[in-house]
């Protein structure tokens, strides 16, 4: 994760140099990088915990039916 914010951060120097050119300041620009370090958390998160729950279930079906067959 924190080497995807450096890479972020890297890209968009250019960005962040008009942004301080046009006066915002250090603490403010830092501020907007760790809100989108903190979104990109919580998507993050939610998507996993979504696709995890969905990638559970279907294998625990996947394996109630395997069971069913092969005690048949």
């Amino acid at each position: 994760m924190v080497n995807k914010v450096e890479i972020s951060a890297e890209e968009r120097r250019f960005g962040i140099s008009v942004l301080r050119a046009l006066g915002l300041g250090r603490k403010k620009i830092f501020s907007l990088v760790v809100l989108e370090v903190i979104i990109l958390g919580f998507v993050g998160s939610a998507f996993g915990i979504i696709m995890g729950s969905l990638l559970a279930k279907a294998m625990s079906q996947a394996l109630a039916g395997l069971v069913v067959t092969e005690l048949e």
